[in-house]
């Protein structure tokens, strides 16, 4: 005769406890000590993950749980940043055989605005996890770099190249995604 398993259940809680105290192991995800878990190169290449840490604060986890985002959040802002930098070493790349030398100088983008252009796109992160044992909380994110990144530092390149009478070809295009996907994959790879 098969036993229901909501019976079982019940029998297993009417069960006198074992003897002594109880021991319980929490496992962080495996996401807390590599941002990349579960990150599929092939699939996409695209998007960066990161994981962001604060200390456990007693009695208030709200706040320790906003402070490892904002850690998170950092940890992307200095990723979008060298992202960019790659993304313009690429495009100078490409471009500077094409252009007079003091044209070159006028493809980069003024500090100001790669700040902003890094900001915009880490606006479009999303919280992917947060886990916290009793000194550490964490805040794992991922920002679709395809989707927020490249169309925005695309979106300049194509006003500073109009000013210059010049413009992107389909082959400059996937030559900064794919100097995008190596960064990406060389964050994942610290």
């Amino acid at each position: 005769m098969r036993v229901p398993t909501i019976l079982l259940l019940l029998a297993a809680c009417a069960a006198p406890a074992a003897p002594g105290p109880v021991l319980l192991e929490l496992r962080a995800p495996a996401w807390v000590g590599d941002a990349a878990d579960g990150w599929d190169a092939a699939a996409t290449p695209l998007v960066v993950r990161v994981v962001g840490s604060a200390r456990a604060l007693p009695g208030d986890p709200v706040r320790a749980g906003r402070d490892a985002e904002a850690a998170a959040n950092d940890a992307l802002q200095r990723f979008a940043r060298q992202a960019l930098t790659s993304l313009q070493e690429s495009a100078l790349e490409r471009l500077a055989p094409l252009l007079p030398a003091a044209q070159r100088a006028q493809l980069s983008p003024d500090p100001v605005e790669a700040q902003r252009l890094a900001a915009e796109a880490v606006a479009g992160a999303r919280p992917l996890g947060q886990w916290a044992d009793d000194q550490t909380h964490f805040a794992w994110l991922e920002m679709d770099a395809g989707e927020r990144l490249l169309p925005a530092f695309e979106a300049d390149l194509a006003v500073r190249l109009r000013e210059l009478s010049r413009e992107t070809s389909a082959a400059d295009r996937a030559a900064l995604r794919e100097a995008l996907a190596r960064a990406i994959a060389a964050q994942h790879r610290r």
